[in-house]
């Protein structure tokens, strides 16, 4: 049985209910399930997603690799630092894609972010994609993405609760050239760890 046809099989879904959550058409879907046609990259990011895979898994490609190994990969969207800027929760986020990178991260709802500036070199860089996992609490030393409620926008630094019962959040940079910055604990509309770091050797 093709890949496609026996995950949305387990999944009980219809072809029709597949179209409407994938936005292909049900013959697009069929034919490709049944063999006549092969499918376009867009396709398989987006089958991918919806059935929590690796795409090349969907296409037969990986019949060699461990099956431990299938099933560990998936793609999470990647947002822009603008679209976290006027994002809410993680639905938003996730909602907003520009692209989709590979991670490992279990989190139903992880989504990606881009480094921009040099706050957070040396240990992050420009261009780096950071994975966030919105459903895990940040702890003491974690890296997290917040966003505040009123002005300053999205900030990625590193996490740590002081003051009296946790109430203050302090983000600190790595780069030295910036200060640390004291929050209350109820200034953000959000703040999640990062749990996965993807960077290109070569630009």
């Amino acid at each position: 049985m093709n890949r496609l046809k026996e995950l949305r099989s387990a999944r009980g879904m219809t072809l029709a209910q597949l179209a409407k959550a994938s936005g292909f058409g049900i013959s697009t879907i069929n034919n490709f399930e049944n063999g006549r046609t092969s499918a376009s990259e867009e396709f398989l990011k987006k089958m991918g997603v919806i059935f929590d895979v690796a795409p090349h898994l969907l296409t037969g490609q990986a019949a060699n690799r461990p099956a431990e190994k299938e099933d560990r990969w998936k793609l999470v969207p990647v947002v822009s630092w603008a679209q976290a800027g006027a994002a809410h929760d993680y639905q938003d986020l996730c909602n907003q894609l520009e692209d989709w990178v590979e991670s490992d991260c279990r989190d139903g709802n992880a989504f990606a972010l881009i480094v921009e500036g040099d706050s957070m070199e040396p240990e992050f860089h420009a261009g780096d994609q950071v994975v966030f996992a919105p459903n895990s609490e940040p702890r003491n030393g974690d890296f997290v993405v917040g966003r505040l409620r009123e002005g300053g926008g999205v900030v990625f630094k590193q996490f740590r609760r002081t003051g009296r019962e946790g109430q203050t959040i302090r983000l600190e940079s790595l780069n030295p050239a910036y200060r640390p910055i004291d929050y209350p604990a109820g200034a953000f509309l959000f703040i999640y760890p990062a749990v996965d770091l993807k960077r290109r050797l070569r630009r």
